[in-house]
């Protein structure tokens, strides 16, 4: 759910502890009407920035891979493949969008729960390790400058 701070708070400290609270604006009193309508707008946008409807389903099956979401398990071409808490959270993630170019700051706020960007490294280390566990590296596409794709189905 989008967030937007409304304060007359209006220090850069302030609004940066705002954000990396979770809030995706700030705005400061007294502020336009216009002005926040056409932020709630930019941030309603945003947050609906995914073409496809996330899959619901508890066990999903993708190019070979079945990713059981319940029991935390993932088959790739039958076999059973260990990961991390944070790699199969990563998977999942990916998982729900098949085919979808899913952006590396979605991914980074669904899996550490945060927007803040010094996890994207880490990001592309944890995705790396999938590959190598699942042996199949064509299952995670990396869109250069947007994010990862999980195979289509």
């Amino acid at each position: 759910m989008p967030i937007i701070i409304a304060t007359a708070r209006s220090h850069v400290q302030e609004r940066i502890r705002g954000l990396r609270a979770g809030a995706d604006d700030f705005v400061v009193k007294p502020y336009n009407v216009l002005e926040l309508v056409a932020r709630i707008e930019a941030v309603t946008r945003r947050s609906r920035s995914l073409v496809a409807e996330p899959i619901q389903e508890q066990v999903i099956d993708v190019s070979g891979a079945r990713i059981d979401l319940s029991g935390r398990q993932l088959l790739v071409d039958g076999l059973p493949v260990e990961l991390t808490r944070t790699e199969f959270d990563i998977v999942a993630v990916l998982a729900r969008y098949p085919g979808v170019v899913v952006p590396r700051e979605r991914i980074i706020r669904e899996v550490w729960q945060t927007d803040w960007h010094a996890f994207s490294r880490s990001l592309e280390v944890h995705v790396g390790s999938i590959r190598r566990k699942t042996g199949r590296a064509d299952l995670i596409e990396t869109v250069r400058g947007i994010g990862y794709r999980f195979a289509g189905r």
